[in-house]
């Protein structure tokens, strides 16, 4: 337990472009791992790929460094009396970029830790590690063949699929799984606060191509399901993960995808392991196969334009290949999208208050609206209408119109020259804490209602985003929406 606050070290990127120079800059910020105070004096080293020292400077009294050097293949490492020498991921610098990085230095007498994972849950959720209808999900990641422990290593958690509440806000069905992402410390330690009770997560750890197998928990108010085992009494569960390469992986499944009217095979259909995206496709016959994979219950998708998606669970085993039988996925042409139809219904239980809202307006640096606030500046008729508003949000015309996609590119001020100029950098889309998808899938304008909206908050820094909206792709922004 105590190896988990000792080893404490984390690289956060959030870089923007920079003018063209002779050298390339990489700026930053030392701070503790524990208290994030910055650390003012610590030496700054950056390593070439062989290891070898490059450039040194020191942080000055607010932590902050800048060095120079050429394009290329690097890490950092910082040094502090007091605290632990910290070496951090490698990372490339590229020409015309000044990445900006956050060094989380570990203290060398790191405080007590508490001793069970329930107290310290406690003492890093705070009231999510009680919350009724809430759970904490905490532990660490090992290499399988090493046991060394895995810094950086994605713990991605996934549930089902989008309330029909959601689903008929946002116009043209199911947007996709729900779900999140965590980044492991240098120790391998890793902790999910708040995670959604009542609801079977599927969760595994993930690094380059390792992955570790794939377990199932839902949290409810008597206790955990692990699997199929009950455990009372239990608002946190512990569990470790160990990264395999694929070599190790030994489960596997197959099956074959049919037309639904006339029973032939369709060949070209993508198969997905969803909640890890590989995939495959299927030959003439109609088959596929998806070999070397983790073990555990993951849902099995199959999909092709024009055809209604299929999604199905299974349960892969090691050293086994599970085959489905040929009616397990048959598949129906999709329906005409027709012009949406307003039902007035009963509000849906389970939507997280606004005030959740207020709290994070009251403290976070993000930028938040409220109905109130829009509507005495006149009444919107889209959604762009509101975001152009928020500080850090920019609403661009899309060149690329007529030829398909969204009439407006929604971009925020950090990430619209990240991937390669606007719309090259979709934002993230969450509706009441759920997320949507980014927005080149989520069509704001097109798509939201935006009459049923009550507030709207947005997020241009991954340093600023509160943790339950950070997941792949939040450097270039996040948009919360909030539903009346």
């Amino acid at each position: 337990m105590r190896h988990a606050f000792v080893c404490l070290a984390m690289l956060a990127l959030f870089g923007a472009a920079a003018p063209s120079l002779d050298a390339q800059f990489v700026r930053g910020q030392v701070v503790d791992s524990i208290t994030k105070a910055p650390i003012g004096g610590a030496a700054v080293v950056l390593l070439d790929s062989t290891g070898a020292e490059m450039a040194r400077t020191t942080a000055d009294v607010e932590g902050l460094f800048l060095l120079r050097a050429p394009a290329g293949e690097y890490r950092l490492r910082a040094e502090m009396e007091g605290f632990l020498i910290s070496t951090f991921p490698p990372f490339s610098l590229e020409v015309e970029s000044m990445p900006a990085f956050m060094l989380l230095l570990p203290s060398d007498s790191p405080p007590e830790l508490p001793a069970t994972w329930e107290q310290l849950a406690a003492a890093l959720c705070g009231e999510a590690s009680v919350a009724p209808g809430q759970g904490v999900l905490l532990g660490f990641v090992h290499d399988a063949a090493a046991e060394e422990p895995e810094a950086d290593a994605r713990i991605v958690l996934s549930w089902g699929a989008v309330s029909s509440r959601l689903a008929a806000l946002v116009r043209g069905g199911n947007p996709g799984r729900l779900g999140g992402e965590l980044i492991t410390d240098s120790s391998g330690f890793y902790v999910a606060c708040g995670v959604p009770g009542e609801t079977q997560i599927t969760a595994h750890a993930a690094r380059d191509d390792l992955i570790s197998d794939f377990v199932q928990v839902r949290f409810g108010d008597g206790g955990v399901f692990a699997g199929d085992t009950f455990h009372p009494n239990r608002t946190v569960w512990h569990h470790d993960f160990k990264l395999m390469p694929p070599g190790q992986r030994s489960a596997a499944v197959a099956g074959m995808v049919l037309d639904a009217e006339t029973t032939l095979p369709l060949a070209g259909i993508t198969v997905e392991i969803e909640e890890t995206g590989l995939q495959t496709t299927t030959t003439a016959s109609g088959a596929f196969r998806l070999t070397q994979l983790p073990a555990g219950p993951v849902q099995l998708s199959v999909r092709r334009p024009g055809l209604r998606p299929i999604s199905r669970g299974v349960e892969l085993k090691h050293g086994e290949t599970v085959t489905l039988p040929p009616g397990a996925f048959r598949m129906e042409t999709a329906p005409t999208e027709l012009e949406p139809v307003t039902i007035e219904a009963e509000e849906a239980t389970g939507r997280r208050p606004l005030a959740d809202f207020y709290r994070r307006r009251d403290a976070s640096s993000g930028s938040f609206v409220t109905r109130e606030e829009w509507e005495r500046r006149g009444t919107p008729r889209y959604t762009t209408d509101i975001l152009r508003r928020l500080r850090g949000v920019r609403v661009v015309p899309n060149i690329n119109y007529s030829s398909g996609g969204p009439r407006w590119l929604v971009v925020m001020s950090r990430g619209e020259g990240r991937r390669g100029g606007y719309g090259s950098c979709p934002v993230l889309v969450f509706m009441d804490g759920q997320y949507l998808g980014n927005s080149d899938y989520v069509l704001l304008d097109e798509t939201i209602n935006v009459d049923q909206l009550a507030a709207v908050e947005a997020y241009n820094t991954v340093a600023s985003l509160p943790p339950e909206f950070n997941r792949r792709g939040a450097e270039c922004g996040v948009i919360v929406l909030w539903t009346r």
